[in-house]
């Protein structure tokens, strides 16, 4: 098992730090009442994996192993390695599965970033619960070179933000109740699932990598908000709101570069 100087050390450095493999994030998942367990593979004195796992119920007394963004395995290994770590993983979770008695889990669902042996280990593909496309933005470009990389009407939408007062500002762990109402209106409008209020409450107490941003109106009303992870060398935007009524003030095109600069 692995302390959390040990595995925040190992997993943030690695490119493309992935957060949901963070010591605080398997902390979080205790803190809404799941079980998490945490364990690396050493070589040489040297850590070269790490995997956390979170027990998820299904209901009827069953449950699964899963195991989001990961396992993450030190950058450069050969694929004869890593098909080697990623059996000791399996290993284990059948270990763990023997162990727990409170739930019987039946599969065990990892979600790695890089691609999975095609042979060696016998996987089947399913459904991802992580998003299994996503967008990546090199920073290392300067300011200039991302606005010019922008399509025309962003960089419009933009200025006419700053304009229109549009101001954007960081908000304390506490204050996501003033946000919640912009989260509901949002699903509501594009239909797609929300955790309870009490879920990111709990996210932003818990998690010190995750971060509330919100853009505000010349009223100081708040009109768009982000839920933003920063962890290692990767800014991750989780999860974002808007009013439609005022849409025409482009808050979320401001919030989104103001986020980009501050990453």
């Amino acid at each position: 098992s692995l302390n959390q100087n040990e595995l925040d050390e190992f997993v943030s450095l690695q490119p493309r730090a992935q957060f949901l493999q963070s010591w605080s994030w398997g902390e979080f998942q205790k803190n809404v009442g799941r079980q998490v367990w945490r364990f690396g593979i050493e070589q040489n004195n040297e850590i070269i994996a790490s995997v956390t796992l979170i027990e998820l119920t299904l209901g009827l007394q069953k449950s699964y192993l899963y195991c989001p963004r990961g396992p993450i395995i030190k950058a450069g290994l050969p694929e004869k390695q890593k098909t080697a770590i990623l059996t000791l993983i399996l290993s284990k979770a059948r270990d763990l599965t023997i162990q727990t008695k409170s739930a019987e889990e039946i599969f065990f669902r990892l979600e790695p970033t890089f691609p999975l042996p095609t042979s060696g280990i016998q996987l089947q593909s399913t459904k991802s619960i992580q998003p299994p496309d996503t967008l990546i933005l090199d920073l290392t470009k300067t300011k200039d070179e991302l606005l010019a990389n922008f399509h025309p009407k962003t960089r419009y939408n933009i200025k006419l933000a700053e304009k229109r007062g549009v101001k954007i500002e960081k908000l304390e762990t506490g204050q996501f109740d003033q946000c919640w109402p912009l989260f509901q209106q949002t699903v509501e409008r594009d239909q797609f699932g929300l955790h309870p209020q009490s879920y990111y409450q709990t996210m932003l107490a818990t998690a010190p990598e995750a971060e509330l941003w919100v853009a505000r109106n010349q009223n100081n009303a708040i009109i768009a908000a982000n839920l933003m992870s920063f962890y290692g060398d990767t800014i991750t935007y989780l999860h974002g709101a808007s009013d439609y009524n005022f849409r025409q003030l482009m808050a979320p095109n401001l919030l989104q570069w103001t986020l980009i600069q501050e990453s």
